[in-house]
């Protein structure tokens, strides 16, 4: 099965992870070279790239914790997996939908002609 084949949901999900890993090593990066003021700056500039990530990463940490406040104030490997595992499935949703809203704009306006 090659990229053509595979449902139109499924493309724009994998686009999306695509986006959004582009998206988040400057992020990354910014945030592990940042000292003093800067860090603000770069920590607004990324809000818009770790929001998704934290909306669907904070509510995994109760799988792994009981209070999940504490196990990001505790960031150890488990708690960085869910939130980079929340982000890549906050970001295959996003592809996922907008792919689904364009289909169905594209088959309206197909519709419409005939």
């Amino acid at each position: 099965m090659t990229w053509e084949n595979w449902p139109y949901w499924l493309v724009g999900g994998v686009r999306g992870i695509m986006v959004g890993i582009i998206l988040l090593i400057p992020s990354l990066i910014w945030g592990s070279l940042c000292q003093g003021e800067e860090c603000f700056v770069g920590i607004v500039l990324s809000l818009p790239v770790l929001l998704p990530a934290f909306l669907l990463g904070f509510p995994l940490l109760f799988f792994i914790t009981d209070n999940p406040l504490i196990a990001i104030g505790e960031v150890n490997r488990p708690v960085i997996f869910i939130l980079i595992l929340g982000g890549v499935l906050a970001y295959f949703i996003i592809g996922a939908m907008v792919s689904l809203i364009r289909r169905k704009i594209k088959f309206r306006s197909e519709n419409s002609r005939n």
